[in-house]
């Protein structure tokens, strides 16, 4: 008897076949959070999608409080205002039911305590140096620097005349420091180490390298003197505005005078004189008191304000014509 034997083989792919059709079933944002940001900065959130091999990955982006913080399609958010919270929600556009979220909070910008101005420390200090009456300067060189320089004076067979180039910084205080080098001319290098106050206070560590010596320098900013010069300004009033206006500010003692050239109002040509008193405030600004007037009316109040930047406003009542305002800064 015979027998017929069939084999049946079918081959098989040890690579199991790929589902095009797999699902996203997580979005993580990563880290987690939350997200704190300054008005007008962005950041970038990002997302972890599980399983890796999803086939769509497509996302939706949503803030649902736009007014503080919006986002794109990417997830970048944008701090728009501040203070304020947003949450971010991101979400699967194939899975509703996927998302994740992540609270942001716009912090408020608060206005730095001081600003740095070195125009503000630039001008003439009364003090004493080695016992005796000096007149120093700071001038002003760039943003960050001054020089100093000073009266001469006698000191034992010298006459001590010094320059300096001063860098400028700014400590927690709102106090200027200042630190440099410079000559001491006929005698030695020197290295100058201090700083100036918020109301014009200044110390001054003067070191002579040569003989490992030193002097101090104690003074205050001359408030009446550093006003002097011709100011160019505008004068208003309600609704009428009379441009470029010059006026003079001329010193006597602790006195100003305030003097402008002539300009057209509704009754005739006017010139301005006050005289002020000057006092300085715990923030370093002028506070201007006085009297005058004009050579058609006296004005029955003036008074005023203006810093150590070259920037002065007065305000004087001229009764029945109202208030006027003159707005200035020093040439």
């Amino acid at each position: 008897m015979a027998f017929t034997m069939v084999l049946s083989v079918t081959a098989c792919n040890d690579e199991e076949e790929k589902d095009d059709d797999v699902a996203i079933r997580q979005v993580l944002i990563h880290p987690a959070g939350p997200i704190k940001l300054k008005e007008g900065e962005t950041r970038e959130i990002n997302v972890i999608i599980f399983p890796i091999d999803a086939a769509d990955k497509t996302l939706r982006w949503e803030s649902n409080n736009p007014m503080y913080v919006t986002v794109d399609n990417s997830g970048i958010i944008t701090a728009v205002a501040g203070a304020g919270n947003a949450t971010i929600t991101v979400t699967s556009t194939a899975v509703s039911s996927v998302y994740d979220t992540i609270e942001v909070e716009v912090e408020e910008e608060k206005p730095p305590l001081f600003i740095f101005d070195v125009k503000e420390i630039a001008g003439k200090y009364d003090g004493t140096i080695s016992g005796q009456d000096v007149v120093a300067t700071l001038t002003f060189e760039s943003e960050t620097k001054v020089s100093f320089s000073h009266e001469p004076f006698p000191y034992g067979p010298y006459t001590i005349d010094i320059l300096a180039d001063l860098n400028v910084s700014m400590n927690d205080n709102g106090e200027y420091i200042l630190e440099g080098e410079g000559r001491a001319q006929g005698l030695t290098d020197v290295v100058i180490i201090g700083k100036v106050g918020r109301k014009g206070e200044i110390i001054l560590d003067i070191f002579f390298e040569a003989t490992g010596s030193s002097l101090d320098y104690n003074g205050s900013y001359l408030v009446a003197e550093n006003m002097a010069g011709t100011y160019n300004g505008t004068v208003s009033s309600g609704d009428t505005s009379i441009p470029d206006v010059e006026a003079t500010i001329t010193v006597s003692g602790t006195t100003i005078e305030i003097v402008t050239d002539g300009f057209t109002t509704a009754f005739g040509n006017t010139i301005l004189d006050f005289e002020f008193t000057v006092s300085m405030n715990e923030d370093g600004d002028f506070i201007l008191e006085g009297s005058g007037g004009s050579n058609l009316i006296d004005a029955n109040s003036v008074e005023g304000t203006a810093d150590r930047k070259g920037n002065i406003v007065i305000s004087w009542d001229f009764g029945p014509y109202g208030v006027f305002t003159y707005t200035g800064t020093l040439k």
